[in-house]
């Protein structure tokens, strides 16, 4: 059974405590998700604007389109219409 005195030093007791309360955890972890999400975001936007420019670098060497249908290609590379 607690004494008097136990119950006097049980406040200081618990302001002493060392560690991260539950709340504390959900937190870091919430924060830690949305950074994690914005780093993906932008790495994919970056790497869908690289293909872009790698296209459009492609089609200034070569003056063809990627994925255009032989078709629509003349005898000299070129797109026609």
């Amino acid at each position: 059974m607690a004494t008097h005195s136990t119950l006097n030093r049980l406040p200081h007791d618990l302001r002493n405590q060392r560690g991260f309360t539950l709340i504390e955890l959900m937190i870091s972890l919430v924060i830690g998700l949305l950074l994690s999400a914005a780093i993906v975001k932008i790495y994919a936007d970056t790497s869908q604007i690289y293909r872009f420019q790698g296209a459009v670098s492609e089609v200034k060497k070569t003056g063809v389109l990627p994925g255009l249908p032989a078709s629509h290609r003349s005898p000299s590379g070129k797109f026609r219409l």
